[in-house]
């Protein structure tokens, strides 16, 4: 069968996923020192889930399926370590990609809805790290 709905996020609009990478590396500061560097403006944002109450039960699962990590979901929420507190909003893990590069995919996720595949995040920790005095 065809592919009905993308595998990530991020694919779903291609060319707004490209802008948003092209906006992120315009954005990063480096100040003199080279030490401390920062996003101007791009911090100030986030990604919100879509409510998929919204969606009828079958396209429902078929989102779940495609864009939440569905078996890390289950193994965390099983040991207690994801969604344990039903006094605040359930947690959903992404899908990312499995390339050694998962945290800043994630990070990027949450903040802009695309994964980190031009590593401007690893990149940038790296240098930090390196050059830092941590």
């Amino acid at each position: 069968g065809s592919q009905i709905i993308p595998q990530a996020l991020y694919l779903s609009n291609m060319l707004k996923a490209v802008k948003i990478r092209e906006l992120m590396s315009e954005d990063l500061v480096k100040c003199n020192n080279g030490i401390i560097q920062h996003f101007k403006t791009m911090h100030r944002y986030t990604i919100e889930m879509f409510r998929m109450c919204h969606f009828c039960p079958p396209f429902q699962k078929l989102l779940q399926k495609s864009i939440i990590d569905q078996a890390t979901q289950n193994s965390l929420e099983h040991q207690k370590k994801l969604n344990w507190c039903r006094e605040v909003k359930k947690l959903m893990p992404l899908k990312t990609n499995g390339d050694g590069n998962c945290l800043m995919h994630a990070a990027s996720q949450y903040m802009w809805g695309v994964q980190d595949v031009d590593l401007l995040l690893r990149k940038t920790l790296f240098t930090v790290l390196k050059e830092g005095d941590t």
